[in-house]
């Protein structure tokens, strides 16, 4: 028992750190009337190794962390609906696509000029061609913009990012390691397990999802329904992690499904304090791996190269976003927000522009 003790206890301190710098962030920055992201991005560095070094177990708060994401996404889902996401397919997947494609093609051109090789240019352009879900949705939730013209454009593009991701890292895997396996072959696989993926939660999720939750309202207990509502948004994202989708996708279809029911309101106040709190964690989690000595060493080489990114990125999602027929002033902000990078594992660390 003290082992375990021993164990588990570094883990709950750092835990207890965690909240007590999110809580402080928020304080700070209410005051200061700005977005509670960068609050948390700066505590997260202070906290980490780059900082203070009080917090070591990053990895297994990081995974925890994520699960903000997973039901930022769910929260999304609920405040739209299967026929509004309809209606926005023009967006979805004609924007989404030549806005992922086009990006992936000028970044990876770039990428090549600057003396990369041609497979590792190709995986830089198709990873920094995303954009970070969680960063952008929190900025349109934090603006009340989510169902504004620019929210929607600017998610419908999110959305098929999400989406992209499963090719883009079969991509990655095939031109890192060539195998016998023809890349076309392997795609196809891969994405004929992400569709049934998806079509099996919606189709489960509509015949579902609202029986069970009538049955479990029936018997009064706020706790059997929270716990069962934190069942679905965890059930689903775990479902679509094992087609190959991100768990967040996942919990957003679920979302969507419970959109069209009479508890998407109890079920949503239900879920906004988790969500909020786990976000928090996320954004702490981000900044735990900013390594500032990296940053120092090679400062004026790495805003160089973020501001041309993100120059480049939002020129072309803004002038995609107006071929498209979105307003001009529509068309902006949507580039704008789509132009900063991602925050997955292949883009964070990734750079089209090698330092001299």
């Amino acid at each position: 028992m003290p082992d375990a003790h021993s164990h588990a206890l570094p883990f709950v301190q750092e835990t207890l750190l965690f909240l007590g710098a999110a809580v402080l962030a928020i304080l700070v920055l209410h005051r200061l009337r700005v977005s509670p992201v960068l609050g948390y991005l700066a505590a997260g560095v202070a906290l980490g190794p780059s900082g203070f070094g009080l917090v070591t177990a990053v990895e297994e708060i990081r995974a925890f962390a994520e699960l903000g994401v997973v039901f930022l996404l769910f929260v999304i889902g609920l405040e739209l609906s299967i026929d509004r996401l309809t209606a926005m397919r023009k967006w979805v997947f004609g924007l989404g696509t030549t806005q992922v494609v086009l990006s992936a093609i000028v970044i990876g051109a770039i990428a090549y000029g600057f003396g990369n090789p041609a497979p590792a240019a190709a995986i830089l352009g198709a990873c920094l061609a995303l954009s970070s879900t969680a960063v952008v949705v929190q900025l349109l939730v934090e603006r009340g913009q989510v169902a504004s013209p620019t929210g929607r454009v600017t998610f419908a593009v999110l959305l098929f990012q999400d989406l992209a991701v499963v090719p883009i890292l079969l991509m990655v895997s095939v031109l890192s390691d060539p195998g016998e396996q023809p890349l076309a072959l392997t795609l196809a696989f891969a994405l004929g397990k992400a569709v049934l993926a998806v079509v099996v939660i919606l189709l489960v999720g509509r015949f579902t999802l609202g029986p069970l939750l009538r049955h479990v309202a029936s018997t009064r207990s706020t706790e059997l329904f929270t716990a069962t509502a934190l069942l679905i948004v965890l059930g689903t994202g775990w479902a679509t992690s094992q087609g190959g989708l991100s768990a967040a996708l996942g919990a957003f279809l679920a979302g969507l499904v419970l959109a069209g029911t009479e508890f998407r309101h109890q079920v949503e106040s239900d879920i906004q304090p988790f969500k909020g709190l786990l976000l928090g964690l996320f954004f702490l989690s981000v900044g735990l791996g900013i390594d500032l000595s990296l940053i120092y060493g090679q400062l004026g080489w790495i805003l160089a190269s973020v501001v041309g990114l993100m120059a480049i990125k939002a020129a072309i999602a803004g002038g995609l976003a107006l071929a498209f027929g979105a307003p001009r002033d529509v068309a902006i902000r949507s580039g704008l927000l789509l132009g900063e990078g991602g925050n997955s594992p292949s883009s964070s660390s990734a750079s089209p522009f090698p330092p001299p």
